[in-house]
């Protein structure tokens, strides 16, 4: 036995590791730094030389009560590690994260306790051993207090060390805190930083089933930055096994959202999730009413994108998928039908099958109290495309024909008025004077949703800064509803132009024909207003699905096939507009070399 390792026995024997490790929490840094390198020699000196008796010689009092528990689990220990179990139960690993983090310890102290940090940290013992002290809330605040990179970057070494194999330090990392400076790392920190925190949320996600831990991969999920990173660690699988019963409603949300955002930002991740399972438990969450409201309108979003994929279609077909997101269009938020339409929408592009299908499985009756007055616009878009997917196929064509109520819509919805226009004329109201506007001139004309008064002015009690910020918000957004409601227009015209070229459903839009020509020659003189008539470069770029021009002129065009009175009646409406002294033309569309791509023939 050489003298280093005789001192080290003598130490050892004497009980002085407990000696080391309290000295560890006296204050001058001297003190603290010459602890450390004893407590790193002694563990490099045990390298055989000391006998069982001399390393199990002092035992601590947690250790006494388990005794017969921590021997026989330490049989097949070497020396070394059962003097790193010593340190351990005499509470040296938060001591050592102390000199680490906390500035205790400068230079070599700092190296010498991450270096005996990190053998720790293998040892499963002394990870068990960690989490039963409850310590591993030291390394936790050596990640979220220390300003110094290297610091964090060594604390999640020790960290990924530690609960790489024991589920009890996950769960305490998770609960202590250590996901939001991993977070915080994930979108500010530097690339080393930014993988190595990937890896460790991944890791702290594998077997804590907890709510907490998924909410963090969705906090994560909104950086896009992120996604190859916890794709790449194996986070889908994960994901998708939380998809079933069993999953409580809130940790089924953020799985669920999750999921989605990461195949909406990229479709290679969209596959990933399709190729993992995910579209049968997609589509038993859809179609069980049991779940929550939001998590069957999350699903029938995912299904949606993963619907992009025509691979994904047959597997969304053979799962029920068409009878689910039916049943969802009746009875789910309005959310959650205009999902369920989009996905719907994309299955029955692809086959004519599948457009038969979808039309026969109750999707089209909730398809009339989506575009019924009252309803979003963003609903009224999604069920004008599909109505326009379904008219493509002449059995589903009849199928729309025959359903109560749902022609009779088409004259209110393509009058509507985008809200620009409401306000427009509400504005040359409030501009008139007191004789002629009467009652609307003393109410002030305002932002919806913007609620003031001239008193509330005068008396200081309005926020200036915060409503310029609302009137901001209510602006975008109406700009998205008329944009909305423009397209569906658009998509409802060319249904109304494929009712009146099919000779057995020209009867059915003949009975609404003549409230359907005015509000569709106005369609087609605010488009010609903005770009001309014909098709121009803006109906190319829109794509002619969009375009306001080329869909009402297609309607037209077809109720005037279509019957000799209604075409009398479009003659008269464009006779009126040119003596009003609008420049309203209909081209012939119908006979370009384009027509038979999107212009429906007369049958």
């Amino acid at each position: 036995m050489s003298s280093d390792s005789a001192v080290a026995a003598a130490v050892v024997a004497a009980g002085g590791v407990p000696v080391l490790v309290h000295a560890l929490r006296v204050s001058p840094p001297a003190v603290c730094q010459v602890t450390t390198f004893s407590l790193f020699r002694l563990m490099r000196e045990v390298d055989g030389d000391l006998t069982e008796d001399q390393l199990s010689s002092y035992t601590s009092p947690a250790a006494a009560v388990n005794g017969s528990s921590s021997s026989s689990s330490e049989a097949g220990s070497s020396q070394d590690e059962l003097l790193l179990l010593q340190y351990v139960r005499h509470g040296a690993f938060s001591k050592l994260c102390a000199v680490m983090g906390a500035g205790q310890g400068q230079g070599s102290a700092h190296e010498l306790a991450f270096s005996m940090l990190l053998s720790l940290a293998l040892l499963p013992q002394a990870q068990r051993l960690v989490a039963d002290r409850g310590e591993v809330a030291s390394i936790v605040q050596v990640l979220s207090s220390s300003s110094s990179p290297a610091t964090r970057l060594e604390a999640m070494l020790v960290l990924g060390r530690l609960a790489a194999r024991c589920v009890a330090v996950q769960q305490d990392a998770v609960r202590e805190g250590a996901v939001p400076p991993l977070v915080d790392m994930m979108q500010a920190g530097t690339d080393e930083e930014r993988c190595h925190a990937s890896r460790l949320l991944a890791l702290l996600g594998q077997h804590a089933s907890t709510h907490q831990a998924v909410g963090v991969v969705c906090m994560l999920v909104h950086n896009p930055d992120n996604h190859f990173a916890m794709v790449g660690e194996g986070l889908v699988p994960l994901l998708v096994s939380l998809l079933h019963r069993e999953t409580p409603g809130k940790t089924l949300t953020y799985a669920l959202a999750s999921l989605l955002m990461l195949a909406i930002a990229e479709p290679r991740h969209a596959a990933v999730v399709a190729r993992t399972g995910a579209v049968p438990l997609l589509v038993l969450i859809s179609r069980e009413g049991s779940h929550r409201p939001v998590n069957r309108e999350l699903a029938a979003a995912l299904l949606a994108v993963l619907c992009r994929s025509q691979d994904v279609q047959v597997d969304v077909v053979a799962a029920g998928g068409i009878p689910a997101l039916a049943r969802l269009m009746a009875e789910g938020t309005d959310g959650a039908r205009c999902y369920a339409c989009e996905a719907l929408a994309q299955i029955a592009s692809g086959t004519d099958v599948r457009c038969r299908l979808v039309a026969r499985a109750g999707a089209l009756a909730p398809l009339r109290s989506m575009l019924a007055p009252g309803g979003s616009s963003l609903s009224t878009l999604w069920a004008a495309r599909l109505l326009k997917v379904l008219v493509q196929e002449h059995s589903a064509l009849r199928e729309v024909a025959e359903v109560p109520g749902l022609i009779a819509l088409l004259p209110e919805v393509l009058g509507r008025r985008p809200l620009r226009q409401q306000q427009q004329q509400q504005q040359q109201q409030d501009e008139l004077p007191p004789t002629a506007a009467g009652s609307t001139a003393s109410s002030p004309h305002i932002v919806p949703g913007v609620t003031t008064s001239s008193s509330s002015s005068v008396n200081g009690g309005v926020n200036m800064a915060s409503m310029d910020v609302e009137v901001q918000g209510e602006v975008a957004s109406a700009a998205a509803a008329d944009a909305d409601l423009e397209k569906a227009q658009a998509q409802l015209a060319w249904v109304v132009a494929a009712l009146a070229a099919n000779r057995l459903t020209r009867g059915v839009i003949s009975e609404v024909g003549c409230f359907l020509i005015r509000p569709l020659v106005a369609m087609l003189r605010e488009a010609q207003a903005g770009c001309g008539a014909g098709l121009g470069l803006a109906d190319v770029l829109e794509g002619l699905a969009n375009s306001r021009q080329a869909a009402a002129a297609a309607a037209l065009r077809g109720l005037s096939r279509a019957d000799d009175r209604l075409a009398a009646l479009v003659n008269a409406e464009l006779a009126l507009q040119w003596w009003l002294g609008h420049r309203v033309e209909l081209p012939r569309l119908a006979e370009e070399g384009i027509a038979s791509d999107w212009y429906p023939p007369m049958e």
